[in-house]
């Protein structure tokens, strides 16, 4: 039980993968962390440790459940995982570096610029698509944890829905705070479903 009968939400974003440097985009390809994503994951899961954390949720792809896997290890809890809060489909794009998307896709990639949110990318999600796949589920989760602490480890487009829809925030507006590699985000709700946001990008 969370203190003041709070419901608290441990909102993670996976480590650093494989691909940090390479310039591709991977959107729902199921790549791995790399060895420093592996250390960032340990980090955050030592810094969790001694939180009442009741479950540990996470993404199926793997570089997100395998960071909720050393995380629930630690907390001795056990890890449910939920393709829901899998990363926003980058349809044609996946696994292309932006110059071989600029060089194959040059109409679409103009889309893109001019709207990052809300382009649909041939075969992909867009924003509106990723919040429809995306709050219902963690609503559900709002509701079985209720007064309870339970963490989340997913993706940097999940976690951006989830935070714009607690701070009140259009699509338009959800590149306008950071979300690092491992990062730490922090939101309560009071027993009546407030949310607040009580730590972002940490």
């Amino acid at each position: 039980m969370s203190s003041n009968g709070l419901t608290r939400v441990y909102l993670i974003r996976h480590g650093e993968t494989v691909y940090h440097g390479t310039g591709k985009i991977y959107g729902q390809m199921d790549i791995p962390l790399s060895p420093r994503g592996e250390e960032q994951s340990r980090e955050l899961a030592e810094r969790l440790r001694k939180k009442p954390i009741a479950a540990v949720l996470s993404s199926d792809l793997q570089r997100a459940s395998a960071g909720a896997n050393l995380l629930a290890d630690s907390l001795g809890v056990a890890v449910r995982t939920h393709p829901e809060f899998r990363e926003r489909s980058l349809g044609v794009w996946q696994g292309l570096t932006w110059d071989e998307i600029i060089e194959r896709y040059p109409l679409d990639f103009e889309g893109y610029r001019a709207s990052r949110t809300l382009y649909r990318i041939p075969g992909a999600e867009n924003f509106e698509d990723l919040s429809a796949r995306v709050l219902p589920m963690f609503n559900r989760l709002l509701g079985e944890f209720s007064g309870r602490e339970f963490a989340l480890v997913c993706h940097g487009g999940v976690t951006r829905v989830i935070l714009g829809e607690v701070l009140g925030l259009t699509i338009e507006k959800l590149f306008t705070f950071d979300q690092g590699y491992c990062c730490l985000n922090v939101i309560e709700y009071s027993a009546g479903g407030e949310g607040h946001v009580a730590l972002i990008n940490g």
